[in-house]
């Protein structure tokens, strides 16, 4: 039930949207149906905010890592005032209490409805303070029902074998 409340709440939300948003500077929209969005993974030092940082330069995406989403909702922010689905989540957390991948998918989705993610989001891993790593992938997947999701996955290079040692003749 508090779903469905919360989801009729962001209709009446649009004159917040571009609150405290230059329009100009975001002026690239791309309809959520057409919209792609990508998701980087990899282990630690595989690059995978190296990756996101210049393919977010490219092409106008924003870079959010999954907690983005809670740390936004918790400067409680005028566009989520009449979402008190979000504000519950963000009270929530507040009290050190844990959230749900549903949780975060509905703070992920509210998130990328602000103008700097008019052309899209890479979502740079699934490290989370929040969630485990599965309840974190969950939650994007969630989150990106409905738009196009291209995942993209690092690793390190293999360990090269270090030289042969020769001994001295």
């Amino acid at each position: 039930a508090a779903v469905v409340e919360a989801m009729s709440t962001v209709e009446g939300d649009e004159e917040n949207l571009l609150q405290g948003f230059d329009e100009t500077k975001y002026p690239y929209r791309v309809p959520s149906k057409d919209r792609l969005n990508a998701l980087i993974v990899g282990p630690p030092k595989a690059g995978t905010s190296t990756m996101a940082l210049q393919l977010a330069r490219a092409d106008m995406r924003k870079v959010l890592q999954v907690d983005a989403a809670v740390d936004w909702v918790l400067t409680w922010p005028r566009y989520l005032h009449s979402d008190r689905y979000a504000k519950s989540i963000g009270d929530r957390v507040r009290a050190g209490e844990r959230i749900s991948p549903s949780d975060m998918a509905h703070l992920l989705r509210r998130r990328c409805e602000l103008p700097d993610c008019n052309a899209g989001v890479i979502v740079d891993g699934f490290y989370s303070e929040y969630l485990q790593a599965g309840e974190a992938a969950e939650a994007v997947l969630e989150a990106f029902r409905g738009e196009t999701l291209v995942a993209l996955t690092m690793a390190l290079p293999d360990e090269p074998e270090p030289p042969a040692l020769e001994a001295p003749l």
